[in-house]
């Protein structure tokens, strides 16, 4: 019955912002392993949302079969820090030494 519920909860969701060509920025936050990447794909595929590629300083994770310009924008430290003080970014943060950041050229859509 939950399962039913949060169904039609989506699809009256999924009304009102078509309805209202809501343009808000969604962030998912959660565990690693919960879902996120998931959700996501069925938000861009169910409703046309665009993932925002960030930035970041790590290495590149072939692993991952990872892209740049499709994950993140890898960079190096230097040119990071360069946009930084260029005013480039919206926010910054720090994890495990590595910098990641979104720009405000990555917030505007074609």
């Amino acid at each position: 019955m939950e399962e039913k519920k949060q169904q039609a909860e989506f699809r009256e969701w999924k009304r009102q912002l078509i309805a209202t060509n809501d343009k808000r920025i969604t962030i998912l936050i959660g565990a690693s392993a919960s879902g996120k990447t998931t959700l996501g794909r069925m938000l861009e595929k169910e409703l046309g949302f665009k993932e925002i590629v960030s930035t970041t300083t790590r290495n590149i994770r072939d692993k991952d079969n990872e892209v740049d310009g499709i994950n993140y924008h890898f960079i190096s430290h230097e040119e990071f820090d360069k946009r930084k003080s260029e005013g480039k970014f919206v926010e910054t943060s720090v994890y495990g030494g590595e910098k990641y950041g979104v720009e405000y050229s990555a917030l505007i859509s074609d």
